[in-house]
């Protein structure tokens, strides 16, 4: 498949390098539902949770049960309408899209 496929763009594309990307955009879509059904936060895809200093000591102690969500303090999840059709709905055990 190498000699076929020569001129390939950015890094390799392994199983595994394709499992673990998956894996962090998965936990990264699951972290920020949370945050956006999170009580006290103003979620944004664009800016994120916008937390300001008076928030930060409440940001804390929720980054220490949410670790995946620390990222999208100040920066949204730009992909998110994209990942959540990828996403499958539990409850209904069907697609969302």
């Amino acid at each position: 498949m190498d000699t076929k496929f020569k001129t390939v763009k950015g890094g390799a594309k392994s199983t595994e390098i394709c499992e673990r990307r998956y894996q962090l955009m998965r936990n990264s879509y699951f972290a920020v539902v949370a945050l956006k059904n999170a009580f006290g936060f103003i979620y944004s895809d664009k800016d994120g949770a916008g937390i300001t200093l008076v928030q930060n000591n409440i940001w804390s102690r929720y980054i220490k049960s949410h670790k995946f969500a620390k990222p999208f303090r100040t920066k949204g999840f730009i992909h998110f309408d994209a990942v959540e059709c990828l996403m499958s709905d539990a409850s209904q055990g069907k697609y969302i899209c």
